[in-house]
């Protein structure tokens, strides 16, 4: 298996980046299925790469999934959670977030 995907698939979890792996495995499943529904040469090889692909791009989800369980429980005992988890979520800056008005 290539380590370029694991390495890409590290960075995106690194990031948090879940959009990013989520597009990946549609990319790669419709890759599979394309050469799956071909005819005339053995794709086998080809396909069973990017299955062992789409097994690490799942990996990394489960991780991700994982890490973001693990900071939530953190956050719950932060009383600011919920304004950090709101500027989070706004594409603000904090320092921004917290002197606009809400």
């Amino acid at each position: 298996m290539s380590k370029a995907i694991e390495q890409i698939v590290n960075a995106y979890v690194r990031l948090g980046n879940r959009q990013a792996l989520e597009d990946l495995r549609t990319l790669r499943g419709k890759l599979a299925f394309d050469l799956k529904t071909r005819s005339g040469y053995d794709f086998s090889l080809p396909i069973g790469q990017i299955e062992e692909e789409i097994v690490v791009i799942e990996a990394g989800l489960d991780r991700l999934n994982a890490d973001h369980g693990a900071e939530r429980d953190r956050t719950a005992a932060d009383p600011r959670s919920e304004v950090l988890q709101a500027a989070a979520t706004s594409r603000m800056p904090v320092n921004e977030f917290l002197i606009s008005p809400l």
